[in-house]
């Protein structure tokens, strides 16, 4: 019978030990009788070094236009995109673009074309009834999200200059991100009692000192952890970010008028979770990018659940198993 006893008492001391992983950090604790300790590998975070941060793909076009008659009255804007209509609906004409800096205009009407044409603000173009000339507009961050069903709430989307304040204050965030971190490495660890004998019971199972928490108690572990986040993330779009997008379409959003320089992307999305585990809140989705544009220009992003980075990524930290 002493096999059995044993493997109880053992299982009273995990249960005891698991109610206090909620506040452990990585490195164990000691209550003076017992001491748990993560197994090796344990995932770390540190808030030293370089500022490494996550990074999207995004594509470079030369930015939007207008044409202006004489009397400054203003047709458009249009994309400066292959085969882009530009006109009205009776008097159409489709843009060719030769390069970066110069286009064509084809008459589907008469069958002709018109130019080639410089792509600069004042180049002027002569149609039938009228000259009209380009205004090229200022650059823009496109950006659009795939769809996740049905979802309550729209993402936050923003954007922040790189300047020396905004990474001296990326850079406090990360040291409180890796705190949380540490935090939840600790709570999500299979950890080592020291001193508990290895006990195997009659049929075949061993008891070899680790404990692992639930897969609930994890799970809700990475919603505390998440929301936390979410608030402090709330914080610096509030507090650091100086343009807002403006909502063009069904999950399309717009940045107008960027001044050429380097910026930081910021976006949210608490979408709808299909855990029957956990009640805690829904998945916090997170996007995130420095960038760089220039004059004239739209720079274009399109986000999906694929190359969301999650809190954990802003900063390039390990990833749990």
């Amino acid at each position: 019978m002493k096999p059995f006893l044993h493997a109880a008492c053992f299982l009273l001391l995990a249960s005891a030990l698991c109610g206090q992983m909620g506040v452990t950090m990585p490195g164990g604790f000691d209550d003076g009788s017992v001491r748990s300790t993560p197994l090796p590998g344990t995932p770390e975070a540190s808030p030293q070094g370089a500022l490494a941060m996550a990074t999207l793909p995004g594509t470079v076009y030369p930015g939007d236009f207008l044409l202006l008659s004489a009397q400054s009255n203003r047709f458009g804007p249009y994309p400066y995109r292959p085969d882009a209509v530009i006109g009205s609906e009776r008097f159409p004409y489709t843009l060719q673009v030769v390069s970066d800096k110069e286009f064509r205009l084809s008459d589907p009407r008469k069958h002709a074309m018109l130019g080639p044409f410089r792509y600069e603000t004042g180049t002027p173009i002569a149609f039938d009834q009228t000259t009209l000339s380009v205004l090229r507009l200022p650059s823009q961050v496109v950006v659009t999200l795939a769809p996740r069903g049905r979802q309550s709430r729209e993402p936050t989307l923003a954007i922040a200059p790189l300047t020396p304040a905004v990474a001296r204050s990326l850079a406090q965030f990360r040291a409180t991100f890796a705190t949380i971190f540490n935090r939840l490495s600790g709570e999500l660890a299979t950890r080592s009692i020291e001193g508990v004998p290895i006990v195997r019971d009659a049929y075949g199972k061993t008891f070899d000192g680790t404990v692992k928490p639930s897969l609930r108690d994890r799970e809700n572990a990475r919603r505390r952890a998440e929301t936390t986040v979410g608030l402090l993330l709330d914080k610096f779009q509030g507090d650091e970010v100086s343009m807002r997008a403006e909502c063009t379409g069904n999950l399309a959003y717009r940045f107008a008028g960027v001044p050429p320089g380097n910026y930081v992307l910021c976006a949210l999305w608490r979408v709808q979770e299909r855990d029957a585990l956990s009640v805690a809140p829904a998945a916090l989705e997170v996007w995130w990018t420095p960038f760089q544009i220039g004059a004239q220009e739209k720079l274009v992003f399109t986000l999906t659940a694929d190359n969301a980075c999650g809190w954990t990524g802003i900063f390039k930290f390990p990833k749990f198993d």
